[in-house]
């Protein structure tokens, strides 16, 4: 269920709300906000920085939008060092929280992540944006590129025509290859195309 800001004070404060309720809300959200984009894929629990953190959804099409669910029993004791890694690899950025979360979060978030407040409404979780999110000013190809699985890397150095020399060598030194013959643009593009391609982990279409 998503409310209208202009509704907020209406609402009723009830039960404690579960991550998965706000997680099946936001992928309803997230299911109308992208109908216009055609091959939206939405992946819960991406893997960043080599599997040490997880955003919670990440939503691919034109872009990689990435969001996190901090519920009532959340604590942001994590956000600071999320924050640094999610603001190095997403086009954009979203958390979505419990209110009681919201003084705080906005002194550690950027100014463009945006936010989404949870709140629990008869029986359903009410999502009321209150700052849209923005472009990421700075995208660290270093941390991007770590997306890419090493076949896949490997895979894209043989298209570039990057390879000779390579077949052998360790995935810190494809994704150095690729960063250093692509702008950030371009890898961004591939990036987005490779992880609309993988097979077998934990992806989905948005229907059409």
């Amino acid at each position: 269920m998503v409310c209208d800001l202009a509704k907020r004070d209406e609402i009723v404060h009830t039960d404690i709300m579960k991550d998965s309720e706000i997680r099946a809300a936001l992928k309803i959200k997230i299911q109308e906000d992208n109908k216009i984009h055609v091959d939206t894929l939405v992946v819960e629990e991406l893997g960043l920085t080599e599997g040490a953190i997880r955003t919670d959804l990440a939503v691919i099409n034109g872009s990689i939008q990435g969001f996190e669910i901090k519920s009532e029993r959340d604590t942001l004791r994590r956000l600071p060092k999320q924050e640094k890694v999610y603001s190095k690899i997403f086009d954009e950025f979203t958390i979505v929280l419990h209110p009681k979360h919201l003084e705080k979060a906005i002194k550690i978030i950027p100014d463009w992540w945006g936010i989404v407040e949870a709140i629990p409404f008869n029986n359903t979780v009410s999502l009321i944006e209150t700052r849209p999110s923005l472009p990421n000013p700075v995208v660290d190809p270093d941390i991007l590129v770590q997306l890419i699985w090493r076949d896949e890397a490997l895979l894209a150095l043989r298209s570039l025509k990057l390879h000779k020399g390579y077949s052998n060598k360790p995935r810190e030194t494809l994704w150095s290859r690729l960063i250093e013959h692509l702008t950030i643009d371009e890898l961004q593009h591939l990036v987005r195309d490779t992880l609309k391609q993988r097979k077998g982990w934990r992806a989905e279409l948005l229907p059409a």
